[in-house]
C-alpha cells in the first residue's frame, strides 16, 4: 500500500548485496536510514565524550540544545546522568566543530569539561 502511494520515487534498497547488511530505502536524493539522507561526500562522525562536573539536567539540556544549533552539527544528545556527550557532525570539519562545542558548553556551564 505505501509503495502504490509512494510510486517510483521510493524503492526497496536491494539486500543480499554483500555489504553490511542495513535496511533502508533508497530515493533520488540518497539513502534514507531514520529519515536522514547521506549523500556521497556528505562524511560524518559520531563520537562519545565524558564529562566532568555537569550540575544539572537542565544545564544539559540547555546545552544540548546549543551543540545542536551549531553549524555542521547533524545530532548531539547530552545525558546529565550518564556525564556523557553524543556529537554527530562533519567529519572534515569535526575539529573545528569541537572548538564551537567548548565554547558554547562554556558558556551554558562555566565548571563543566569535555574530556577529549
Amino acid at each position: 500500500m505505501i509503495r502504490e502511494r509512494l510510486g517510483e520515487w521510493y524503492k526497496p534498497w536491494p539486500q543480499g548485496t554483500g555489504q553490511k547488511e542495513e535496511r533502508g530505502l533508497e530515493c533520488n536524493r540518497g539513502k534514507v536510514f531514520g529519515g536522514q539522507h547521506s549523500r556521497k561526500g556528505e562524511e560524518k562522525m559520531k563520537k562519545k565524550f565524558k564529562l566532568e562536573d555537569l550540575d544539572c539536567a537542565n544545564c544539559a539540556a540547555k546545552m544540548e540544545e546549543a551543540i545542536k544549533k551549531i553549524n555542521g552539527v547533524n545530532d548531539a544528545n547530552v545525558s546529565f546522568m550518564a556525564q556523557k556527550m553524543t556529537i554527530e557532525a562533519e567529519d572534515d570539519r569535526f575539529e573545528e566543530i569541537m572548538k564551537e562545542v567548548v565554547s558554547v558548553c562554556a558558556k551554558v556551564e562555566p565548571d563543566c569539561r569535555i574530556l577529549l
